[in-house]
């Protein structure tokens, strides 16, 4: 199905498992990701917007916001990236985000990996690293 029939639903569903989550004295965040449901970065602020509940926050994954904003990953239809890429999706998202750096050692064994051999497609460029 499409977003756009999908979204209200989803924005419905998010709205009152945030209520829940906060009745029960747990945070709810939302971690967006390449291939999934509002994953373009017009998409994701207008989500956490839409939602609108003070336990909803958005989890903001420094891969997967490099690969929406900066490289338009699967992306349906036509790809939206940001000029800015992941900074500007962070920018953006001020305060309505959480952080979590748990696959930084992925990160690091990838980038370690692409500074022996990089792909053509590669996102990172090992000279900068």
């Amino acid at each position: 199905l499409p977003v756009s029939v999908l979204r209200p639903n989803v924005e419905e569903v998010f709205r009152e498992a945030a209520q829940k989550a906060q009745e029960a004295g747990i945070k709810l965040h939302w971690e967006f990701e390449p291939g999934f449901i509002c994953n373009k970065p017009s998409e994701i602020v207008s989500l956490h917007e839409k939602v609108a509940h003070p336990n909803f926050t958005i989890m903001y994954d420094t891969s997967h916001a490099h690969m929406c904003a900066a490289v338009g990953a699967r992306q349906p239809g036509e790809t939206e990236i940001l000029p800015g890429g992941a900074a500007e999706l962070l920018e953006k998202l001020e305060g309505k985000i959480d952080v979590h750096d748990t696959d930084i050692r992925l990160l690091v064994q990838d980038v370690d990996r692409l500074k022996r051999r990089p792909g053509p497609d590669s996102p990172i460029n090992p000279s900068i690293v």
